[in-house]
């Protein structure tokens, strides 16, 4: 089992990685090998508490970590989900806390108040921000269309800054003017997205 779960997290962290480099394939094989981490984690934590053998605390820290993976995975796609996969989270590492109360020195302890910590953080961090840093970023991102600008202007609206957002709006028509005419299709919705928008409609 523990070989079977380092394959699958190394295939995640690679995963993470082509996602950075906008290499095609990143999507499935994230969402993959985090869901095969989730229900392995899953099937071992139950397997042990039915067993009730010693390594029950083992299997259910293992979880939360793979939890707060998936977590991790629905801020960076920037998913609602993550909005409510956050209280399991914590709900799960306070537990995994309790659990070890009497043991506060170790260091299963202070990894879990490190995660909670990091979570209730990556809360207060807005959308944009997380997707500005995975897709706006010039050096890991050469070729930002006009499809990417869009959506940044979306979430720029969404996260309350109309200034920034209809610059971003703007960009994506510009750069779909440029990428396939100005009379194009894509370039008129682009258009009307934009006023709608700007009319309190944030559509995506």
């Amino acid at each position: 089992m523990k070989r079977t779960l380092q394959i699958f997290l190394g295939l995640f962290i690679l995963g993470f990685f082509l996602k950075l480099f906008h290499i095609p394939g990143w999507g499935q094989l994230l969402f993959f090998s985090a869901l095969i981490l989730t229900v392995l984690t899953i099937v071992g934590y139950i397997i042990s508490c039915v067993k009730k053998d010693s390594f029950t605390d083992s299997r259910l820290f293992e979880l939360s970590l793979v939890l707060w993976l998936d977590y991790f995975l629905t801020r960076i796609n920037l998913w609602a989900v993550g909005f409510y996969l956050i209280y399991c989270c914590i709900g799960i590492s306070i537990y995994m806390i309790y659990k070890t109360k009497n043991k506060i020195r170790n260091i299963k302890v202070f990894v879990m108040f490190l995660l909670i910590l990091w979570g209730v953080l990556m809360q207060q961090v807005h959308s944009y921000s997380i997707y500005s840093l995975m897709y706006m970023n010039t050096f890991i991102n050469k070729n930002i269309d006009s499809n990417i600008y869009d959506h940044y202007s979306y979430f720029l609206f969404i996260g309350e800054k109309p200034d920034e957002a209809i610059i971003a709006g703007e960009k994506a028509i510009e750069k779909s003017i440029i990428e396939n005419g100005e009379n194009s299709d894509v370039t008129v919705n682009l258009k009307k997205k934009l006023i709608q928008r700007e009319n309190g409609n944030f559509i995506y």
